[in-house]
């Protein structure tokens, strides 16, 4: 007589990870026996959009959208994709998702390589090495994000490969960016630190972007339309993580910004630091106080205000730097379009002459970190001469941009 099967008891309330991953769950809780096993996050709620899930490749993609915060001042960050080249010999870009054994070497050059060059203090290394990463086992966008950055990486080593590892970056890239652009409407308390992160990471990415020569299917740009970019995500990010920001000294992430910020702008500075010993040239200072004093003689009354914070938050960064000794962050370089008018960024982007002179001097505060900083490797030096091709022959700002060559140069 054959044996009677016991019937099979469906699991309908089981938590969302065993449903992602269709095995029957104990419905134990606050943690079922699957997730305790398998130490991840043991959640109940009612099923949403996949925002918060543990991270596995995707199965396919799709354009990801724009990041239209044109009203917070926050421009789209745009595809940089290599045209039409598949790094499997196949046009069908959904392998990239499915290819588990690439993502794993991008995760651990990240891991291994990639973290360390991210900054320079061990603190804010230690961010990136490890947060980051435990940020991503959570939040899926984040890794997305994680492995972008990796695969730059390696198309910066590997001449070879450019083409396949810029494209898997752009893959990871736009995945992540939908998630991310679809919790900017709605940052709060239990989600900014996961949109840190990868706010964070775009602003990398960015300026990892500028150091490549533009792709086919995109408009011409140039690295003075590359900084700009640079500034509207630097100042969207600004405007929408602001809030937050007091909190962030309580969470693991704070060495991003204390190892960048040493001294409180709204404290007494020393309006003129010996240079000795920083990257920065000797007559920077010297070199600010004739800009500010040619700026006051040629700027419209109403935008002195501006012209002069300008220059004022480049005396302000120069000042960080020299706190920071040799051991400067890429972050000092943030704080200037931290803090950049909205006016200035409007004339930079009319390519008028007075807002180019001084992002001139803003280069030379990015060549400083050339040597530093793979991703703005000879960034300083093409800004500036994309600067000098809009200044034409005019005397003035031609007198004003010999500082910047001098120093981009080597010849001071």
């Amino acid at each position: 007589m054959p044996t009677l099967r016991r019937p099979h008891r469906k699991s309908r309330g089981g938590c969302k990870e065993c449903k992602r991953r269709k095995i029957k769950c104990d419905e134990t809780r606050p943690s079922c026996f699957n997730c305790t096993r398998y130490s991840v996050q043991c959640n109940y709620a009612a099923d949403k959009s996949k925002q918060d899930g543990i991270w596995s490749p995707p199965a396919q993609s799709s354009n990801s959208p724009p990041l239209d915060l044109s009203s917070e001042g926050f421009q789209q960050t745009r595809d940089q994709s290599s045209p039409g080249f598949s790094p499997f010999d196949s046009p069908s870009i959904t392998q990239l998702g499915q290819s588990w054994g690439r993502d794993l070497e991008l995760m651990h050059h990240y891991c291994t390589v990639t973290s360390n060059t991210m900054a320079c203090q061990e603190s804010a290394r230690h961010v990136w090495r490890v947060v980051f990463p435990q940020m991503g086992y959570v939040h899926e966008f984040v890794m997305h994000g994680i492995l972008s950055l990796a695969a730059l990486h390696k198309a910066y080593l590997i001449p070879d490969k450019r083409n396949v590892y810029l494209t898997l970056s752009s893959f990871h890239h736009s995945i992540g960016q939908q998630t991310f652009t679809s919790l900017l409407p709605d940052v709060n308390c239990s989600n900014w630190q996961p949109v840190f992160c990868f706010a964070t990471i775009i602003i990398a990415y960015v300026m990892t972007l500028s150091t490549q020569p533009s792709c086919h299917s995109q408009p011409e740009t140039t690295p003075i339309s590359r900084v700009l970019e640079l500034f509207s995500v630097t100042k969207g990010i600004r405007s929408i993580l602001l809030p937050f920001i007091p909190q962030l000294n309580d969470t693991r992430l704070a060495p991003l910004v204390t190892s960048v910020w040493l001294l409180s702008i709204d404290g007494a500075l020393d309006p003129k630091p010996s240079l000795e010993q920083s990257v920065l040239p000797g007559d920077t200072f010297n070199a600010l106080s004739c800009l500010r004093h040619v700026l006051c003689e040629h700027t419209p009354a109403y935008k002195k205000a501006d012209y002069e914070k300008a220059v004022a938050t480049l005396e302000i960064s120069a000042v960080q730097t020299v706190c920071a000794d040799v051991n400067v962050e890429v972050g000092a370089v943030l704080l200037w379009p931290f803090f950049l008018p909205d006016s200035i960024i409007a004339d930079t982007r009319e390519r008028k002459p007075l807002a180019l002179v001084i992002l001139s001097y803003y280069a030379v505060y990015i060549h400083t970190l050339d040597k530093s900083y793979w991703f703005l490797r000879d960034w300083g030096r093409r800004l500036l001469n994309d600067i000098e091709k809009h200044i034409g022959d005019a005397e003035l700002f031609r007198e004003l941009l010999e500082w910047p060559r001098r120093h981009i140069d080597g010849k001071a």
